[in-house]
């Protein structure tokens, strides 16, 4: 267990050094909103693929929200688990954010 933990951790890090470098990139940039607005609009893959990011992002508050909400009742849920569920929840909304980041970085660089 102890070594899943670790391996998630790890990757949550990786991850938030992804999105550091995908901000930083595009943060110099002098950016034209009216053509980034018809590149967005223009690429139906990138609407599609944010719309499903998002919804996963949901999926993944939900489960953390159900969590929670057996905890607040006092069901039985063993916390070794549940830690390790909390950390794959934040990992997942973090890859959710980082890929919605990177796609937003491939729109605007092309």
């Amino acid at each position: 267990m102890l070594t899943l933990r670790i391996l998630v951790e790890f990757v949550t890090i990786i991850l938030a050094l992804a999105g550091a470098y995908f901000i930083a990139s595009t943060i110099g940039r002098r950016i034209d909103d009216d053509m980034l607005r018809a590149k967005a609009f223009l690429n139906k893959s990138f609407m599609k693929e944010h719309w499903v990011l998002l919804l996963l992002a949901c999926f993944f508050f939900l489960v953390y929200a159900t969590i929670k909400f057996y905890e607040i009742f006092g069901l039985p849920l063993d916390k070794n688990i549940t830690d390790l569920i909390d950390q794959v929840i934040v990992l997942g909304i973090l890859a959710c954010s980082i890929m919605s980041q990177y796609n937003l970085s491939k729109l605007i660089n092309k």
